[in-house]
């Protein structure tokens, strides 16, 4: 069988060795030859990915589709990942679209990318080139749950993977608008333009803003031009109200929900509530800690105070309550201390806190007030420490006999803008499991003016 000659005229080794038209004419003929062909004639190759046409050159079909005794190739672009812009059509969570490169059926571990017209409505499906709906799920703390109103923003691109059941998003973009809010120096009307953007106010829909300015009082916002504007709401006690002046600092970022109506204050700063007790922070249990057979300063209570929690005149309450039981024999001692900043600012060490041996337990009430005096950075402190009589359970106690300690600082100059940490700490002077102070509550009030 022979092919086509090599021309003898040309030196060994002189040959052009680049891979011209009429070197493949050569080699197609060669491969021509092998099947019994002429080398002038077209040829196709049943079920392969190529041929040869009358002038000897090859061309490529397709894939190929049978082994004919070898594991077939297949030759993809692995840069060409299915597209498709998917809509529901203006109204609704069920999404079409059609992919490009088209499927014919859903293979699990597919990777496509869409383009949403329209934001997620929240429970959305996808239906791909006619196929079925796939419900579309998203990752929350590990688990997959279905995709919540404005989870993908209306114009965002996001992959989807196809696990055998559903559309798993990945890589979604702008899942949470964003933008800086002004009220362009005075007014309560603010407003700002999220990005991504929107096109209307979705029920549910949660945005991510930045105060320019701090709020005035009966505030508003205006997003992307739309119509409105709406009014910001606070929850205060369980009822939806306006917010009132200084409830956000400049430069405060807030998270915003928009329930149908209005825009709900659902995460920032603690809002600012004229005359109004609030609880800051609470620690319940029985005992919720316990201090026995130990001698090292024990934690009982702590907690970080975000900056601007109590603004310029609010005051923290913190009431500790418990009780402590000596039955060693012997009298002991036991610490109180109070910390703000970093410092101490209450300690009983100095008066001592002296308990006698007794069977029976003591009641122990703290209460300690601290308050801005004027200014974030202007602290007053004070506390007193009650430790009962040795009484028996449920006994009120024997008038004069529970040991009061009170104490103050003045002066403290903790910067209240930042974050600072609280903190109630608790000393025995022996180890023994004789000598126990157990916590039962510990309560942390807001007061604001």
């Amino acid at each position: 069988m022979a092919g086509p000659t090599i021309d003898p005229t040309v030196p060994q080794n002189t040959e052009n060795e680049g891979l011209g038209a009429s070197r493949i004419r050569n080699l197609a003929g060669w491969v021509n030859a092998l099947f019994g062909q002429s080398s002038t004639a077209a040829f196709s190759y049943p079920n392969q990915p190529f041929n040869l046409d009358s002038a000897g050159l090859p061309q490529v079909l397709a894939n190929p589709t049978t082994a004919l005794g070898v594991v077939p190739k297949q030759y993809v672009d692995a840069t060409s990942t299915p597209t498709a812009t998917i809509t529901n059509g203006g109204s609704g969570n069920a999404f079409t679209g059609t992919l490009s490169p088209a499927i014919t059926s859903y293979v699990t571990g597919s990777l496509y990318r869409l383009t949403w017209t329209q934001a997620s409505q929240g429970g959305d499906t996808i239906a791909l080139n006619s196929l079925a709906a796939l419900t579309a799920k998203k990752n929350q703390g590990g688990s997959l749950v279905s995709l919540a109103p404005s989870d993908i923003a209306a114009g965002t691109d996001t992959f989807a993977i196809f696990d055998g059941t559903y559309l798993q998003i990945i890589g979604i973009v702008g899942a949470t608008p964003i933008c800086t809010i002004t009220n362009g120096g005075s007014g309560p009307a603010f407003t700002g333009t999220l990005v991504p953007g929107i096109t209307s106010y979705v029920t549910l829909a949660q945005y991510r803003v930045k105060w320019t300015q701090a709020s005035q009082g009966n505030d508003t916002i205006a997003f992307n031009g739309l119509s409105g504007p709406l009014t910001v709401k606070k929850n205060l006690g369980g009822s939806l109200v306006n917010l009132a002046s200084g409830d956000v600092p400049a430069g405060a970022t807030t998270d915003l929900i928009y329930d149908g109506t209005n825009l709900q204050l659902v995460m920032g700063p603690a809002p600012s509530i004229t005359n109004t007790l609030l609880v800051y922070g609470r620690l319940v249990g029985n005992p919720a800690v316990d201090v026995v057979s130990s001698t090292g300063e024990t934690t009982i209570y702590t907690t970080s105070v975000p900056g601007n929690t109590i603004g310029i005149d609010g005051i923290l309450r913190i009431t500790v309550l418990g009780d402590v039981y000596n039955n060693t024999g012997v009298s002991h001692t036991i610490d109180f201390k109070l910390y703000f900043g970093g410092t101490v600012v209450l300690d009983t060490t100095g008066s001592g806190v002296t308990l006698a041996a007794s069977a029976n337990r003591r009641t122990v009430r703290a209460v300690m007030e601290l308050a801005n005096l004027g200014a974030a950075n202007s602290q007053y402190i004070s506390g007193q420490v009650a430790v009962g009589a040795g009484d028996t359970n449920g006994d009120w106690g024997v008038a004069g006999a529970t040991n009061e300690y009170d104490g103050e600082y003045v002066g403290l100059t903790v910067d209240t803008t930042s974050a600072q940490t609280l903190k109630f700490t608790v000393t025995l002077s022996a180890s023994s499991v004789n000598l126990e102070f157990r916590a039962y509550a510990v309560l942390v009030e807001q007061v604001q003016a």
